[in-house]
């Protein structure tokens, strides 16, 4: 069977005294100069290793989260960050229905490592086996297992279950892990068990357990059974307004009876007519009371459709109940319900020159009730809009990367990082009209230059990626609802993604209004806060976002394809000397 992994490099010999050349100069014997010579050691031994790896090409990533804040229902598609005004990408919607998966990806290559293995057509298993995401030896991550059998079901899903397992993090860091885990081949994983924080329906912490049921061949009905525990403490609750108040009034404190300690998520995935369907039904309560002002759904069918002249085109319908938006500086705002449809198209064009462009168009109509602009009066209109939008990218200047070795360019990220200087712009337009005869036209610009510095290969400071962007709308018009009016029509935003030392990256960005003549002049439209440990195959960050109240933990894979076979990652005997070793 495999040895357990090195606890650690041993001892490194006294460090030499500093040189002028040495930009760091430090007292021999201090714990700081015996670390820096132990990770020279290191660095040494892995430069001597023969990897047989070429040609590493970053494929896609495995990213799950651990969120608190979120809202249960989640809104618009990427379509609309990827559309619509620049901006830098820190300040792209936590909240697009694209992102609503905990567990999103895959990993589409695994090396593995075993003395032994027993093979049979639908399983294999080992005394101890190791797992790998990356090609490279040392691995950054890999997942030591104890007792493993791996069985493939008849759905294509794969249980693996071991009777220890652990993640092994830069052959430094030893994470306990679940011994049981299914791959699925298709659907959303998800840990059966939530955990999750949400002030706005269900006044803080709250537990729930994710039950499914399999409809047909491609469907799929989750049931999140849910205690409210910090509202059953606390004995009263403040998300919802009194029974006999507007369903727009504020909310307001009141004790909280039995039902309201209960709560249920249900989400419903199939085909419906030839229409992929996707339908969420969110209840914060079960007390009758309440119940109107504590249940909140979406439901959407799509599918595509050829038209002449345009060929083919993605036909979206919807129905929501309080569904929650945010606009800008006009913060979050509800619509109490709707239902619709419309013909949306993306594509991309041919590059002319350096540079490149898209472009999306949409049709749309509706009917939408929700708070009247600036009251919590309810109004209902039908609206007809239209959006044509086209983004451009031009390069300004394109640096050169670092080699693709596992110490230089392919050190601390999955592709090598490469300087450069590029341009973004977008332009929009925006036609609406509302059944009591009002509109709002808009027509917009926004831009700036994104600039990457460094290579992300020295200890400090060796990557900046700085984005600024600018917008400005002109507005013809007011529409009569507050979550679609055109407020901010003079925006600024900064994004920085900035190693800090090793692979310890801060990233962040705020918009802000820059209008002048706006009452909001100077307020903040879109925040955001990352502190993540950045390396070639995993990265580990914590997230918040100020301006959505939004935060959570976020741990990703990465999914690197190569050619070649590589060479083990876990030593095979324990008494391998360090010279021979790679870790």
């Amino acid at each position: 069977s495999l040895p357990a992994p090195p606890a650690s490099t041993p001892a490194a010999p006294a460090a030499p005294a500093a040189s002028a050349s040495d930009p760091f100069p430090i007292r021999q014997g201090t714990v700081w100069s015996r670390a820096r010579d132990a990770e020279r050691l290191r660095k040494t031994a892995i430069a001597r290793v023969d990897q047989r790896v070429r040609d590493v090409r970053f494929q896609q990533s495995l990213t799950a989260e651990r969120r608190y804040g979120f809202p249960s229902e989640f809104g618009g598609t990427d379509a609309e960050s990827d559309y619509g005004q620049v901006r830098p990408d820190q300040l792209n919607s936590l909240t697009s229905k694209d992102n609503r998966s905990l567990i999103k990806g895959t990993i589409s290559r695994w090396r593995l490592q075993a003395s032994r293995i027993t093979l049979t057509p639908t399983t294999f298993s080992g005394e101890r086996v190791a797992f790998s995401n990356d090609p490279f030896t040392p691995a950054q991550s890999w997942m030591d297992s104890e007792g493993v059998v791996a069985t493939l079901q008849p759905n294509g899903d794969t249980v693996i279950q071991a009777e220890r397992n652990a993640v092994v993090l830069d052959d430094r860091l030893r994470i306990p892990a679940r011994r049981q885990t299914r791959l699925q081949k298709k659907e959303e994983v998800d840990n059966p068990w939530v955990i999750g924080i949400d002030r706005e329906d269900r006044d803080g912490v709250f537990v729930g357990y994710n039950t499914r049921v399999r409809i047909g061949e491609r469907g799929q009905l989750t049931i999140q059974p849910q205690v409210l525990v910090e509202r059953a403490i606390d004995g009263e609750s403040d998300s919802y307004p009194f029974p006999w108040q507007s369903a727009g009034a504020d909310a307001q404190k009141q004790p909280a009876k039995t039902g309201d300690d209960f709560g249920l998520l249900a989400k419903l995935q199939t085909n419906v007519l030839g229409f992929d369907t996707n339908a969420r039904v969110d209840i914060s309560t079960f007390n009758p009371d309440n119940l109107p002002n504590g249940t909140r759904s979406l439901a959407e069918l799509s599918r595509d459709v050829r038209l002449p002249l345009v060929g083919t085109t993605d036909l979206r319908l919807f129905g929501a109940y309080r569904f929650r938006t945010w606009n800008g500086t006009l913060g979050e705002q509800d619509v109490y319900s709707a239902f619709g449809g419309f013909l949306e198209k993306k594509e991309t064009l041919p590059n002319w020159g350096r540079l490149s462009s898209n472009y999306l168009w949409r049709l749309g109509v509706g009917n939408f009730q929700s708070d009247d602009f600036d009251t919590t009066n309810l109004s209902t209109f039908w609206r007809g809009n239209a959006i044509a939008s086209l983004n451009f990218t031009y390069p300004l200047w394109t640096g050169k990367a670092a080699p693709s070795t596992p110490l230089e360019g392919l050190a601390n990220t999955a592709q090598p990082v490469v300087p450069g200087l590029s341009l973004f712009a977008n332009v929009q337009g925006v036609l609406a009209y509302y059944g009591d005869g009002t509109n709002q036209n808009t027509a917009s610009i926004s831009g700036g230059p994104t600039l990457t510095l460094g290579h992300f290969v020295k200890p400090f400071l060796d990557y900046t990626r700085l984005t600024i962007t600018g917008s400005g709308t002109l507005r013809q018009g007011l529409s009569p609802f507050g979550f679609d009016r055109a407020a901010d029509l003079g925006t600024l935003g900064i994004g920085l993604t900035q190693q800090i030392a090793g692979p310890l990256v801060f990233n962040g960005g705020v918009g802000l209004n820059v209008d002048p003549g706006s009452e909001n002049y100077g307020e903040v439209t879109g925040s955001y806060l990352e502190l993540r440990w950045q390396r070639r195959s995993y990265e580990v960050g914590v997230f918040y976002s100020p301006y959505d109240g939004l935060g959570g933990l976020r741990v990703r894979l990465n999914d690197l394809n190569f050619n070649g076979p590589g060479v083990p990652f876990v030593p095979l005997t324990p008494s391998q000397a360090i010279e021979q070793r790679p870790f």
